[in-house]
């Protein structure tokens, strides 16, 4: 017997859980940098790795222009996640500092 189906829609985080990646990706791949281009279909983006003196794609993805939107709303949502998380580590770090300033030089010895 199958268990009962549930309504409840599932999370992003158990979607993303159940996902499968090939073995040969499992480390992904490094990226400093992007370019887009789009047809009238598709985006593609290209990520890019720059170290002096050369670049190169490391790795190219193609997705449809209707999942843009989607994309672009996630990106949005994440980044703003990311600077929140950021401003948040900062002034955690000068409240820190402000509590516990650091000590003052030792006094010179040394006379003229």
């Amino acid at each position: 017997p199958k268990p009962p189906q549930s309504d409840r829609k599932p999370t992003a985080q158990e979607i993303y859980d159940e996902l499968k990646l090939p073995d040969e990706q499992l480390s992904g791949s490094y990226a400093n940098g992007v370019m887009i281009g789009h047809s009238g279909a598709e985006f593609s983006f290209d990520f890019l790795t720059n170290f002096f003196p050369h670049s190169a794609v490391s790795s190219r993805v193609f997705l449809s222009a209707a999942q843009v939107p989607r994309l672009l709303e996630s990106l949005q949502g994440t980044y703003q996640q990311f600077q929140q998380r950021v401003k948040q580590q900062m002034e955690e770090q000068q409240r820190r500092q402000s509590q516990n300033p650091p000590p003052p030089p030792p006094e010179s010895t040394d006379g003229p």
